[in-house]
């Protein structure tokens, strides 16, 4: 690994701890300029997949009026975190990578749902965006705040 190929997986690694962060904290519309112009989101049977930040935008809306709305939930889910981990960052060349992590979702009930994240990744005038991002979610706490059940 030369150390053009460190600065990428460098820069990737802060993608996605961008995304995490700007979606913890509501800011739908930073973390869909993470992605490229079409690039997709999908979260699979817990939502839908949206192609371009505009749907990413429109789609993570309805998430959050969705899960606010939810009987029983006065509205929000509490502070939202999301841990990342074992990141897999592979592919990487001419301007195109791919990751794959584990994530866990913390609201306030604690543990609310986990998963995996598989994404592909493309240099864009000089800074890293998702291509495509596919949320699996592997499984839910009963009571999930989050995960349609």
């Amino acid at each position: 690994m030369d150390v053009s190929e460190v600065i990428h997986r460098e820069q990737i690694r802060h993608l996605l701890a961008s995304y995490t962060w700007a979606g913890d904290r509501g800011r739908i519309e930073e973390l869909a300029d993470l992605f490229t112009l079409d690039g997709v989101l999908d979260v699979g049977a817990h939502g839908d997949r949206w192609a371009g930040r505009a749907a990413i935008v429109d789609g993570l809306r309805a998430v959050i009026e969705r899960t606010a709305a939810a009987p029983g939930r006065e509205g929000t889910p509490g502070p939202v975190h999301h841990d990342v981990s074992s990141v897999l960052i592979t592919e990487v060349e001419g301007g195109r990578a791919r990751a794959n992590s584990y994530f866990a979702v913390r609201t306030s009930i604690g543990l609310d749902h986990w998963g995996r994240y598989f994404d592909r990744l493309e240099l864009e005038i000089g800074r890293w965006r998702f291509s495509e991002r596919i949320v699996v979610v592997d499984g839910s706490s009963p009571g999930s705040l989050m995960v349609r059940t």
